[in-house]
């Protein structure tokens, strides 16, 4: 395996949504996954966006909020290494949050 492969691999292999999973099946995802570094303020996501990604977060911290009607930002979570976000993205649920990195 490459060392991307591998790394995505370990990762995915220690998080909870994966863990039932097969070893092929995570090599399998391991070779389409993307590695991506982002700066701190960088946003990540936005509402409403519909795709087809997941985000795992190697290093660092992602802030997830939401927006009020008045534009007052309502900070829901703050996720750090090992957390999942997106993942409601893959069965064509939007999700109605806004998610920008804190922490490179």
């Amino acid at each position: 395996m490459l060392n991307v492969v591998r790394t995505t691999f370990r990762c995915l292999r220690q998080t909870a949504l994966f863990a039932d999973i097969p070893d092929e099946e995570i090599i399998r995802l391991a070779k389409r996954a993307l590695l991506r570094q982002y700066t701190r303020g960088q946003v990540v996501a936005t509402p409403g966006l519909h795709g087809d990604l997941i985000y795992l977060i190697l290093k660092g911290c992602v802030k997830l909020s939401r927006y009020s009607p008045a534009g007052k930002e309502q900070i829901m979570t703050l996720l750090n290494p090992g957390a999942l976000f997106g993942e409601l993205s893959l069965v064509g649920i939007s999700e109605p949050v806004h998610a920008e990195t804190v922490a490179p």
